[in-house]
């Protein structure tokens, strides 16, 4: 339990300015019209008109909803970019890395690696001229 009171002490933002908290009315607003439009319920819109008012006016009023929107952000922030990087890897990278090695293919020459006295990089006598330089890639 402690744990996560430490992770979400990470994520509440100590300060909240008049605009975050306007934008966090804002996306309450959108929310809240966006439901009213799938649902059909006409009072989702006529509560949004009615908050318009106060979310113009008053923003400071709606700071403890940017707190919690802040903090769901950050939390959500940093909670999906770890999902998306997973799913990349393991539907990417893994089965690339499967493939080439059922393949036998071996750039690193890792198989090579001290199992002689020779080294496994290539000796390159090149002498660099400009054109190397300006246009290196």
């Amino acid at each position: 339990m402690s744990r996560l009171i430490e992770i979400l002490k990470k994520h509440i933002p100590s300060s909240i300015s008049k605009d975050q908290s306007k934008d966090s009315a804002l996306a309450l607003l959108l929310i809240l019209l966006i439901i009213g439009y799938f649902t059909g319920n006409k009072s989702y819109f006529g509560l949004g008109i009615i908050l318009l008012l106060p979310i113009m006016t008053w923003p400071y009023i709606f700071k403890p909803i940017g707190y919690l929107w802040l903090t769901f952000s950050s939390l959500l922030g940093s909670l999906s970019s770890k999902i998306i990087l997973s799913v990349i890897f393991f539907l990417i990278v893994m089965p690339i890395g499967f493939i080439r090695k059922l393949s036998g293919i071996d750039n690193l020459k890792l198989l090579q690696f001290k199992k002689g006295r020779s080294s496994v990089l290539l000796e390159r006598d090149h002498t660099f001229n400009r054109s190397d330089l300006e246009k290196p890639y």
